[in-house]
């Protein structure tokens, strides 16, 4: 059943679109933006170079090739499966509480909902995973990896292969936030075939700006907000997430040095 649109604390999305960048980086500017102040935040970003992130729970013993420390690395301060982050567009959503349903599941439904919609409108068909659903392939590498399997609430291609996946984090104090992430892969991955793609849906795949306005309009309509507006980071955000940047890159050092 369609979302009603949810009434949000502002009628302006502030809308930042970030070069593809580091990983710490673009983990510490979530956490920035979900440590601030701002009520709602829709943000586009990418990796460079290719990087994996590990959720926050788990291990990363169970990743040994870490130990070469060929690809970067950084734990999400979100839950779920690792995440190799490579040729996509990368999505938070981030404000006050009230911005997302307090149901989880709506939640996921609602913002998943809007981005199939945003996908159709550049002709990329893909549907919403409505019930849990075991995979194939051995049970480590479904449990282990996040596009591995879908899961319920993502959004998968025609064929079953999972094309989008998103992940929470919410806060009470000092003011309840909440965040949601999520990857969208554009160009297929030989290395990771359980992995749909943006360009392998589409006729003529949307460029980058193209994908991004058509994401904004329908998540700004799904949250019942006005247009997005072009925004950049606060001083006291940018500031914020250098500190984050430090602590990031201190625990890579020992998530690196753990796996080996």
């Amino acid at each position: 059943m369609p979302q009603e649109p949810l009434a949000a604390p502002t009628d302006r999305l502030r809308l930042l679109i970030d070069p593809p960048g580091d990983a710490a980086w673009n983990m510490a500017v979530d956490a920035a933006l979900l440590a601030g102040r701002h009520p709602a935040t829709l943000r586009f970003y990418g990796f460079e170079p290719a990087a994996l992130t590990l959720g926050r729970f788990q291990d990363a013993a169970a990743f040994p090739e870490l130990a070469s420390r060929a690809v970067p690395c950084v734990r999400r301060m979100t839950g779920g499966g690792a995440i190799l982050h490579v040729d996509e567009l990368t999505y938070s959503l981030v404000g006050d509480a009230a911005l997302l349903p307090t149901d989880v599941h709506a939640s996921y439904d609602l913002v998943h909902d809007a981005i199939a919609r945003g996908l159709a409108h550049c002709g990329v068909r893909a549907h919403r995973v409505t019930e849990h659903r075991p995979g194939p392939g051995p049970r480590a590498l479904r449990a282990a990896h996040c596009f591995a399997v879908p899961a319920r609430h993502d959004l998968v291609a025609p064929d079953g292969r999972k094309l989008c996946g998103s992940a929470q984090r919410r806060t009470l104090r000092p003011r309840a936030r909440v965040l949601m992430h999520g990857s969208l892969p554009l160009l297929p991955r030989a290395a990771q075939p359980f992995v749909a793609s943006v360009a392998e849906l589409s006729v003529t795949p949307p460029d980058r700006a193209a994908l991004i306005a058509a994401l904004a309009d329908a998540l700004t309509g799904a949250l019942g907000l006005g247009a997005a507006q072009p925004g950049t980071l606060a001083a006291d955000e940018r500031e914020h997430a250098r500190a984050v940047l430090g602590q990031l890159r201190t625990d890579r050092d020992t998530l690196l040095g753990s796996s080996r």
